[in-house]
C-alpha cells in the first residue's frame, strides 16, 4: 500500500495547470442561489454567456419553481459544455391563486405537478432539454459536495428510506446517472473514539475532491482534526473505495476547502488563514492569506481546454 501511495502522488495529472483560490466567483455564477439567472464567466468562448431560461419557465404559470444547480462540464465526444440543473416545485397557496385569478380547482393536475425534473443545457445548441430519470439531488450547494473530472459531473445526494449518503455521477456525453454508495472508512475511527471518550459528537463531516485525477474523499469528525483520505477505483462500486491516507492530527486546523496538483491540501484554520499540508512530506505551511469566507475554495484552472472556433 505504501508503494501504492508513492506512485499515486508522484504521477502529476495536472500538466500544464494552475491552482487558484475562489473567494468569489467560480466558472459560473447565479445571480442568487434559486431561480435565477445562470452565467458562464470564463475563457473567449463562453464570452460572459447568459444561458437562457429553464424549460419550465415557459410551460405553466401555476407552478412555484426552484431551480438548483448540479454540475458543469465538457462532453469531449461533441466537443461541448454542458450545465445539468434539477427543477422542484413547491404548493401554491391560496394568494398564489388570487393573484393569478383563478381557483385551485380550475387547474388541471399536469399544471401544479410536484415532481422534480431534471434538465441539461448545451452551450453548442444553446437550449435545455429535459432527463426522465429520477435519481438523488445534492444535498447542499456549498464547496466540497460537487465535483467534474474526465467528462462526468459528481455530487453528495442521499437516497433509500432511511436515507443514506450516496454520491452521485453524471456521464455528460451518454447522459447516464451512477450511484455509489459511501464508504465505511470511518467506522475505525469511531470504534477507537467511542472506547475514549462517551461524550464525544460523532458529526461526520465530508469533503468531495478530485486528489490527481481520481475522485476522493476527505472524511473527519467535526471534533477532531484527524482527516482520512479515500479515492475511488470504479464508479457505482462500493466496494472500490480505498483509504489511502490518514492525515493529523493537524493543530489549529478547521476545515478541507481543497487539493492542489501535487497531493497539497489545502485548509481553513479557525481562524480563516489558509494552510496546505503535502501529502508526500507530510509538512503543514501558512499561505500568509486569508479565506474571505465559509464558502472559499481552491480549485485546478486550465485555460483554453480546446479550440475557439
Amino acid at each position: 500500500m505504501s508503494m501504492y501511495r508513492n506512485n499515486f502522488i508522484s504521477n502529476n495529472y495536472y500538466d500544464d495547470t494552475s491552482v487558484v483560490l475562489l473567494n468569489h466567483l467560480p466558472p459560473f455564477s447565479m445571480e442568487n442561489e434559486f431561480n435565477s439567472t445562470l452565467y458562464l464567466l470564463s475563457g473567449e468562448r463562453f464570452e460572459n454567456k447568459v444561458i437562457p431560461p429553464s424549460l419550465v419557465e415557459f410551460e405553466s404559470p401555476y407552478r412555484e419553481t426552484s431551480i438548483i444547480f448540479h454540475g458543469f462540464g465538457y462532453d469531449h465526444v461533441r466537443d461541448d459544455y454542458k450545465v445539468i440543473q434539477r427543477v422542484h416545485f413547491f404548493d401554491l397557496i391560496d394568494s398564489d391563486f388570487d393573484r393569478l385569478g383563478v381557483l385551485y380547482e380550475e387547474v388541471s393536475w399536469e399544471d401544479v405537478s410536484l415532481h422534480p425534473l431534471w434538465e441539461i443545457y448545451s452551450l453548442r445548441n444553446n437550449s435545455w432539454s429535459r432527463l426522465d430519470v429520477n435519481v438523488a439531488d445534492c444535498c447542499h450547494q456549498i464547496p466540497g459536495y460537487q465535483v467534474y473530472v474526465d467528462g462526468m459531473c459528481h455530487w453528495r445526494g442521499h437516497e433509500g428510506i432511511p436515507q443514506e449518503e450516496c454520491l452521485v455521477s453524471f456521464d455528460l456525453s451518454n447522459q447516464v446517472f451512477f450511484t455509489t454508495p459511501m464508504p465505511l472508512d470511518m467506522d475505525d475511527m469511531r470504534a477507537f473514539l467511542g472506547s475514549t471518550n462517551d461524550d464525544f459528537d460523532f458529526s461526520l463531516d465530508r469533503y468531495l475532491v478530485v486528489l490527481n485525477g481520481s475522485i476522493a474523499l476527505i472524511s473527519y469528525y467535526v471534533e477532531t482534526t484527524i482527516f482520512h483520505i479515500s479515492i475511488l477505483g470504479e464508479v457505482g462500486v462500493k466496494e472500490s473505495w480505498t483509504k489511502l491516507f490518514i492525515v493529523g492530527p493537524l493543530p489549529c486546523v478547521y476545515c478541507p476547502i481543497g487539493v492542489g496538483k501535487n497531493g497539497d491540501i489545502f485548509f481553513r484554520r479557525k481562524d480563516y488563514e489558509l494552510v496546505w499540508f503535502n501529502l508526500s512530506t507530510n509538512m503543514i505551511e501558512e499561505l500568509g492569506i486569508k479565506g474571505e469566507n465559509n464558502s472559499c475554495q481552491i480549485g485546478i484552472y486550465k485555460e483554453n481546454l480546446i479550440s475557439i472556433e
